[in-house]
């Protein structure tokens, strides 16, 4: 049985594969899923290792880092 983490986890795997992305991608999908789960952020920016933050803005969500790399923006979620 996998943990509730684990299930993340494997969902960004899957949602990721196959696809060409910057190195980001997977902590920023991750963070998302834990921010609308309603659970801490443990994601960190694989460029600074500073922690990863989640702000939603009405449809938006925005993504950042201490170094700024992991800046994203999604939208329509």
């Amino acid at each position: 049985m996998t943990s509730f983490m684990e299930g993340i986890e494997l969902e960004a795997e899957e949602f990721l594969r196959g696809k060409s992305l910057p190195a980001h991608a997977k902590p920023v999908y991750i963070a998302m899923c834990q921010h609308s789960r309603g659970l801490p952020i443990d994601q960190v920016c694989p460029h600074c290792n500073g922690a990863l933050s989640v702000d939603e803005r009405g449809s938006a969500w925005i993504f950042n880092c201490p170094c700024g790399r992991c800046k994203n923006t999604l939208r329509g979620l």
